[in-house]
């Protein structure tokens, strides 16, 4: 999975981004992504509190960085493997 770069500089506060805590943020959300790949391998009893957590990190980053496409994008994949 490539990980999702956001091109931005400032969040809708005014605060200034760098690139390395974007990519920082990327690495997390590949991380959460790889854990409810494995929570559902297993059956994890835990995985819709999972899947609740991913997506309402997600939200916050998405309405936090202005709606960029790519997140956007990421949260439909993320709900579309929630419903299946």
């Amino acid at each position: 999975m490539e990980h999702i770069i956001i091109h931005m500089s400032k969040d809708k506060y005014g605060v200034r981004f760098t690139p390395e805590q974007l990519k920082q943020e990327s690495v997390f959300l590949h991380k959460e992504v790889h854990r409810l790949l494995y929570s559902k391998e297993n059956d994890d009893p835990k995985l819709p509190i999972y899947f609740d957590k991913l997506q309402r990190t997600l939200a916050g980053l998405n309405g936090l960085l202005g709606e960029p496409a790519e997140l956007i994008s990421l949260m439909s994949y993320i709900e579309a493997a929630r419903m299946e």
